[in-house]
């Protein structure tokens, strides 16, 4: 994250924005894969909820939020709060429609 967040030089948390997003496609292509392919139910909560859990920042989502705030950039803020559920949302169609293919 703070590689993509050094290349960007921008107060938009970039790095938390992109891996949320990619762990949103794959939440959705491991949703239907799993049901798909009868993966048993503790396989699948170690997947998604641990793997992808681990993986995806919803924590460092919500203080980058706040800290854009704190910094009187509350039009930033709102843009990444809007387009990280918006996109997220998205990518979590995508990877299940994705996951459909297989």
């Amino acid at each position: 994250m703070q590689r993509m967040q050094s290349l960007t030089a921008s107060a938009f948390p970039w790095g938390t924005f992109v891996v949320n997003i990619v762990g949103c496609f794959l939440i959705g292509l491991l949703w239907v894969l799993a049901e798909k392919y009868q993966v048993s139910t503790p396989v699948r909560l170690f997947a998604i909820a641990g793997l992808l859990g681990g993986f995806t920042t919803f924590s460092t989502f919500g203080l980058d939020a706040l800290l854009l705030m704190t910094q009187n950039t509350f039009f930033q803020s709102a843009l990444y709060v809007m387009a990280s559920v918006g996109v997220g949302f998205l990518c979590v169609k995508v990877g299940w429609v994705v996951g459909r293919w297989f």
